[in-house]
């Protein structure tokens, strides 16, 4: 190979001088010292330093690199010059801002992708997206753009993670899911296949996804459930079968479904045990109760729900 085909390292400047922010600079360099060792004759990126919007971050060093200013203040500096950038912004939105502003400047997204990660060759990794170590994007996985993922991390086979979301360490996105645009997973959080976790939603951390989560929804716990307002109005019960239905629609993924009091199993063939757990899970949530194993075992219609969530026969949680 002679000089003229070999690539000189590509600028790169990290957005957000935080605690993220210096994970995703050990990644770059650790991506450096991975190509040079897979033969490369030149390290992937050249690190200018650190980017951030808090003027009082100005000058200050972290590592042995500096904070050079804000996006506008270091555009100015290297004007004319190829940039690309990474945003190691942890809240999504702030993210997102912070992208269009690079952007706005000319700068290019980078992709960075730590050696230990082990990615399937049809898998596809967004531009301006961080893969963090130790994690594994399984076959017809799809991460969108200046999407987090970070430690340890499992993303199943066929699962999308849209633009702008964010993974937390040990967590896992089983087959088949999707987590929407700026959702948050905490920490060691896990999606039963399938799962659809919808824009801007957030799972914290230890949680368990058995179900659709609602767009703006923030779940908890073990299976997870929203931590809003979990009883309604007693109003609410006058016309429960309206509720359950839209439980229905949403679980079967048919907007159409309609429900009736002798709907069974029978009449909807995909309900099978697993999503009569969802049901009975979902009902729990709406309407404040918990019902029993023993109870789920014996509900064998839509019917057998609605008496059992009639006020004399209601627990409260």
């Amino acid at each position: 190979m002679n000089d003229s085909e070999v690539s000189e390292p590509k600028p790169l400047v990290i957005i957000g001088a935080g605690g993220l922010g210096t994970e995703v600079v050990w990644v770059a360099e650790e991506a450096n010292r991975g190509a040079v060792r897979s033969g490369s004759p030149q390290p992937c990126w050249s690190v200018l330093g650190f980017v951030d919007s808090d003027l009082a971050k100005r000058g200050y060093q972290i590592g042995t690199y500096i904070v050079l200013g804000t996006v506008e203040e270091t555009a100015t500096k290297f004007e004319g010059k190829e940039i690309w950038f990474l945003c190691a912004v942890g809240d999504n939105n702030a993210r997102e801002k912070m992208v269009r502003a690079a952007e706005a400047v000319g700068w290019k997204p980078a992709k960075l992708i730590h050696p230990s990660a082990i990615i399937s060759p049809d898998a596809r990794i967004g531009a301006g997206s961080y893969i963090a170590p130790g994690c594994v994007v399984s076959p017809g996985a799809q991460v969108g753009s200046h999407v987090i993922v970070n430690f340890h991390v499992s993303v199943g086979h066929d699962s999308i993670l849209e633009d702008y979301a964010q993974i937390c360490p040990g967590a896992r996105v089983s087959g088949g899911c999707r987590v929407g645009k700026s959702a948050f997973l905490g920490s060691n959080a896990s999606l039963t296949p399938g799962v659809v976790v919808g824009d801007d939603a957030v799972v914290g951390a230890n949680s368990h996804v058995v179900r659709k989560v609602a767009k703006g929804i923030t779940v908890v716990g073990c299976p997870a459930q929203s931590v809003h307002q979990r009883h309604v109005p007693e109003s609410n019960f006058l016309q429960p079968i309206n509720l359950i239905q839209s439980i229905f629609q949403e679980i079967f993924d048919d907007p159409k479904l309609e429900v009736r009091p002798s709907t069974n199993r029978n009449d909807i063939p995909n309900w099978d045990s697993l999503a009569h757990l969802k049901i009975a899970l979902a009902i729990d949530e709406a309407f404040g109760t918990r019902f029993t194993t023993s109870e789920v075992i014996e509900f064998h219609s839509v019917g057998d729900f609605l008496r059992a969530l009639e006020p004399t026969n209601r627990q409260k949680t």
